[in-house]
């Protein structure tokens, strides 16, 4: 048995395997996280656009798709020798989506230019680097600071571990590592990534747009030809913007992990205290051995519980 056959084993999930699309991507934007995708999410979801792919997302909805994104973050580490990164792959987790924004997606942005030629393109950014980079280190570099303690407690979650995987394997490896030890060059990886996409673009004879939240509707529908919406455009944590982050209801992943955690470690500290005292031949060793079985029996539980969809 392969670690990953043993790892799927004792963290299981149903993994996303779509066979084909069932419609065509039609949008793509690639700018990076902090660059407006939330509100892009919702846009785009106003316009029409079905099945809107985002980042959190997988984290909260798509647990199924982390597998493949690991695959696909570690074909392009090491530089894709068995041309891992084809439209088959890429359809196996978006084949179900008109849309795409925020990362993952942005991470692979040159692999999907490449592979949906139809696809119409936008650029969202910030105007000012600098502001994105605050942005960025108050919050997403705050996760991937997390110290060990931290990150071994996510491991304690059937579901939850599955979040610290991606995003080690995928966010940590393709996006942020080179800025965990200094954040110098991070405003320069930031206008390196657009100046890229407009490269490939541009070569290839292929139409984008430049957008930012600032611009609102007009720009946007112009370039998706459709109708502008008689509402106010979705900005930020508004609560009225329905993909607004202050209005994602996370698990209690966290607190179960802790729970979970501690459970196993009473659980092995009574076992052990009823080994001893039964070793010493002491009264009370036989009763703590049922005790620490009664609660390995409750953890097993629980677990199997979470891991199918318990939250």
């Amino acid at each position: 048995m392969s670690f990953w056959q043993a790892f799927l084993l004792l963290y299981p999930i149903r993994q996303t395997n779509i066979p084909h699309h069932t419609r065509p991507l039609q949008v793509f934007c690639l700018g990076l996280s902090r660059s407006g995708t939330r509100s892009l999410y919702a846009a785009l979801t106003t316009l029409g656009y079905e099945d809107v792919y985002h980042g959190q997302d997988v984290m909260l909805s798509r647990l199924g798709d982390i597998p493949q994104w690991i695959r696909l973050a570690h074909a392009k580490k090491i530089g894709d020798p068995d041309n891992f990164l084809n439209e088959r792959e890429f359809d196996r987790i978006l084949g179900n989506c008109d849309a795409v924004t925020d990362v993952p997606c942005a991470l692979f942005a040159q692999e999907l230019l490449r592979l949906y030629p139809e696809a119409k393109v936008v650029l969202n950014r910030r105007r000012d680097a600098k502001g994105w980079k605050k942005s960025m280190q108050s919050s997403m570099l705050v996760i991937s600071r997390m110290g060990v303690w931290a990150r071994t407690v996510n491991m304690w979650h059937p579901k939850y571990a599955w979040v610290r995987l991606f995003w080690i394997h995928v966010i940590d490896n393709l996006f942020h590592n080179p800025w965990l030890e200094g954040p110098s060059t991070m405003t320069l990886d930031y206008e390196k990534h657009y100046a890229n996409l407009k490269s490939q673009c541009e070569d290839s004879g292929r139409e984008y747009l430049e957008w930012c939240v600032e611009d609102g509707w007009a720009p946007l529908c112009k370039f998706l030809e459709k109708d502008v919406p008689n509402e106010e455009f979705p900005t930020g944590n508004n609560p009225k913007n329905p993909g607004a982050a202050a209005n994602l209801k996370f698990p209690t992943w966290p607190e179960d992990s802790r729970r979970n955690m501690a459970l196993a470690g009473a659980t092995v500290v009574v076992a052990v205290v009823g080994i001893v005292l039964s070793l010493l031949e002491v009264r009370g060793g036989r009763s703590a051995l049922r005790t620490a079985g009664a609660m390995a029996v409750v953890f097993v539980g629980r677990w199997v519980w979470q891991a199918r969809g318990g939250d």
